[in-house]
């Protein structure tokens, strides 16, 4: 009898601490494996853990990359259709490829400017800051996209580059060369965030962009900024209402057209990367990339049919 009686009180016992406990919340107790298990590591944690840790180092071999293909331009030049820009036959071909080039650096600038409050493809601005800097500590970076810009210009002078291609439908290798650096500094700005690699990079670009145009043989053309085609927009309107109001002989406006379409696809750019970005964020900068490459590889021909004859090869 006592046995049940001292088995029944356990039993109640037990019940009622099964009853208590069942009204508390028990953290599971951690069981140690006889092996750590360590989360496995994909080839896109390790390189963008690179890009994280070294984006000036990537920073230079996009450069470096660059100039490599650059060492793909041809020894010889091709012979260009030359001439007087009014009196060539492909010269709406030539406002086309101006302006696209233009809105890329509309787009481009207008990014920098947005997200890492500068300017990459004009530098007066950038020359200005620099100035009033100096002894601070804040002329670092402007100095570093004056150098970039100025490094663009230089490498299409030092590989004597095809400076017709892009606008007669050729593959420029130093055009490429341009689009890699966009590329590159596109890709160190979203993984990394680091806003001195990314704008030495795109003005990078913008320099060897800018340099083509500068070399066109017709004219120097620009693609990033436009003092001097605000200035001589104006001089060309000027002489042209002069020339209206006195019954004067009109002079060639193809010139004034050129200076305009460019100056409106600038801003266009910038408004449209303003747009882009409230949407896709820097995803966007892709698209002027793409626009770039699209011309380095010569996907719009010249016509043809309006092509004036090329040079003798024998003179």
């Amino acid at each position: 009898m006592k046995r049940r009686t001292t088995g029944r009180v356990l039993l109640l016992a037990a019940a009622a601490f099964c009853a208590y406990w069942s009204t508390h919340e028990i953290a599971p107790a951690s069981v140690a494996p006889d092996v750590m298990v360590r989360p496995e590591v994909t080839p896109e944690d390790k390189i963008t853990s690179f890009l994280m840790d070294h984006p000036r180092l990537v920073a230079a071999g996009v450069a470096l990359l660059s100039l490599l293909v650059c060492c793909t331009e041809p020894n010889e030049v091709s012979l260009s259709i030359g001439g007087p820009l009014e009196k060539r036959g492909d010269y709406f071909s030539i406002v086309f490829i101006n302006s696209l080039l233009s809105l890329c650096s509309g787009m481009m600038n207008a990014l920098a400017f947005l997200e890492c409050s500068a300017t990459i493809a004009h530098h007066s601005g950038n020359m200005t800051h620099f100035g009033r800097n100096l002894g601070g500590d804040a002329w670092f970076p402007f100095m570093c996209y004056l150098i970039a810009f100025l490094m663009g210009g230089f490498i299409v002078g030092c590989f004597k580059s095809d400076t017709e291609s892009i606008f007669v439908g050729r593959y420029s290798a130093t055009m490429m060369a341009s689009v890699i650096c966009a590329v590159g500094g596109t890709v160190l700005c979203l993984v990394t965030g680091d806003k001195l690699a990314t704008l030495v990079l795109w003005a990078f670009a913008q320099g060897i962009q800018n340099g083509l145009c500068r070399k066109f043989s017709s004219m120097p053309l620009c693609s990033t900024h436009f003092t001097g085609y605000l200035s001589d927009a104006g001089h060309f309107i000027g002489g042209w209402i002069r020339a209206k109001v006195l019954c004067e002989t009109l002079p060639d406006m193809k010139k004034t057209w050129l200076f305009l379409s460019c100056m409106f696809f600038f801003a266009f750019g910038g408004y449209t990367a303003k747009l882009g970005r409230e949407t896709y964020g820097m995803l966007v900068a892709f698209v002027p990339a793409v626009m770039m490459a699209s011309v380095a590889v010569g996907l719009y021909p010249l016509p043809v049919a309006r092509q004036l004859p090329l040079q003798d090869k024998t003179r």
